[in-house]
């Protein structure tokens, strides 16, 4: 008896020291019929971690009615669309004729997302549909604010408010089902001003928050960088161009485009050779850091051409 009571205690007091992961053992089942992006992976284990669960990964959804192993477990099932096509017809189906404009550009970005609960509790089962990794990342974070959610029923309380919420019930169970897309392509920042540019942390928190409020796009341009104006030609030193690449890597891991500007304007001939393989050279040299998007700013430059 005195053996069987210390492993009580033992038991107690390690549940304890571990926190709510061991004491409540809350699981997400997290199922997929295709490879997730690593990021996705990344993405589910932070939110199940600050939901105190843990996260397991199936490649086959569970039987029918499926609740999980107990009480206040989730299953999230993620559902490939079979093309950007397929998702924008589901996507204009649902919501009706307001979105009747919508491009498959814009749609790439979407998802459908469908809650079950009973008498709208905490849900059991979130279902996703998206056709790109960003649309299921922009699908995921809906999850700790529905989770979170101070009105259930209707879930009136997501910021930023989706496109649609509908509300099916029949006897205990209900679904929550919501469709979401950005209202227009680009959503981002540039960083084009003038005056002390914005530091190297600056910079990766506001690539972090773009990555966290469904913006896709940050445009390098400080207009006080002296390689991005004044000496567009010349290369960046090692230690900036280090810098670049981790901005980069970080814009990737947050689902933004890192998009690099040059603005050499001010004192480029266009019709000089030289010139245009000093520019092309810039560009290449940053493109190794894996930019795949540029952008040429001739903004606050003489209005008439200086040369002949």
């Amino acid at each position: 008896m005195r053996v069987r009571t210390v492993k009580l205690i033992v038991l107690f007091v390690l549940s304890l020291i571990a926190g709510p992961s061991l004491a409540t053992a809350k699981v997400w089942s997290v199922i997929s019929t295709r490879k997730l992006d690593p990021r996705l992976t990344r993405q589910l284990e932070d939110m199940a971690r600050q939901d105190h669960s843990t996260v397991r990964y199936l490649s086959v959804a569970p039987a029918p009615g499926f609740r999980g192993i107990s009480r206040g477990n989730l299953t999230i099932e993620m559902y490939q669309a079979e093309s950007p096509d397929t998702l924008l017809a589901t996507l204009k189906k649902n919501f009706g004729d307001a979105a009747r404009e919508l491009t498959q550009e814009v749609a790439s970005d979407g998802y459908t997302l469908a809650v079950a609960s009973e008498n709208f509790t905490p849900p059991y089962r979130i279902s996703i549909t998206a056709a790109s990794p960003r649309g299921f990342h922009y699908a995921l974070l809906r999850i700790p604010q529905i989770l979170n959610s101070r009105k259930p029923r209707g879930f009136e309380d997501l910021e930023p408010p989706p496109q649609r919420i509908a509300i099916e019930s029949v006897g205990r169970a209900s679904t929550v089902s919501i469709t979401d897309f950005p209202s227009f392509p680009e959503r981002g920042i540039v960083e084009g001003f003038y005056g002390k540019p914005w530091s190297h942390q600056d910079r990766l928190a506001m690539l972090r928050f773009e990555g966290q409020h469904a913006m896709n796009v940050y445009y390098y341009a400080p207009k006080d960088d002296p390689y991005h104006r004044l000496l567009w030609r010349k290369p960046y030193p090692p230690a900036q161009m280090k810098q670049l690449g981790e901005l980069v890597d970080t814009a990737r891991a947050n689902f933004v485009d890192f998009c690099f500007a040059i603005s050499p304007g001010l004192s480029m001939t266009y019709s000089n050779d030289q010139d245009f393989s000093d520019l092309m050279g810039k560009l290449d040299g940053v493109s190794k850091l894996g930019v795949g998007c540029f952008a040429l700013f001739l903004d606050d430059v003489p209005p008439e051409l200086q040369s002949p």
